[in-house]
């Protein structure tokens, strides 16, 4: 027989005969005898704690106390949903010998907690953390500069007149040229005089 002819026949059989209960039978609890079938025990172990519902904060307590200097031991109340990094901050506020967040390394039960970890992780309404402080690192002071002491020059050196040294002689036709270019001839005139003077006193 397949299971097409089998949900047929017994569905006629059903039609033929009117059920015991109504559909809207009660009874009352203190007639009840069993509840049918027991089930076996579920083996899932109820936590409370992951029942929780994600997105709420709850307050957790911290400890935190320092392992080496600067010596230091404070408590106070974090969200948890509040992370390891404004932990760190909130050292940096309190504590006069830490001045970044890169210089403290907080711990729990000997592992490092790093910056992004929620504090709802610790499963914990108080917890005790570790922290180690490192020392500030200076900043680097430029070296400065060296201060070029003025040197003593002898102008009546006969080594430093070049224009003895070498004969230089000056183009002045091609200077009277350039000046008459740019000047009248009283000006040009008038520079070239102070130019050759300048050029004779200098000899």
């Amino acid at each position: 027989m397949s299971e097409s002819d089998f949900f047929s026949k017994f569905l006629t059989l059903a039609a033929l005969n009117e059920p015991k209960l109504s559909s809207n039978f009660r009874k009352p609890l203190h007639e009840v005898s069993n509840l049918g079938v027991s089930l076996p025990p579920l083996r899932y172990k109820y936590d409370p704690t992951k029942s929780r519902v994600k997105g709420t904060s709850q307050d957790v307590t911290l400890t935190i106390k320092s392992i080496k200097p600067p010596k230091f031991s404070v408590s106070k109340t974090f969200e948890s949903t509040q992370t390891v990094g404004q932990i760190k901050e909130f050292l940096v506020e309190t504590e006069s010998e830490i001045h970044t967040t890169s210089q403290v390394r907080l711990l729990l039960k000997g592992k490092v907690l790093h910056d992004a970890q929620l504090i709802s992780d610790f499963n914990q309404d108080k917890v005790a953390l570790m922290a180690m402080v490192s020392k500030a690192e200076k900043p680097v002071e430029p070296a400065p500069e060296p201060i070029s002491e003025p040197m003593d020059v002898d102008l009546e050196d006969p080594q430093l007149d070049l224009a003895s040294q070498t004969g230089i002689v000056l183009p002045w036709d091609k200077i009277k040229a350039v000046l008459e270019n740019s000047l009248d001839a009283a000006a040009a005139a008038t520079a070239l005089e102070r130019l050759k003077t300048g050029w004779e006193l200098s000899k």
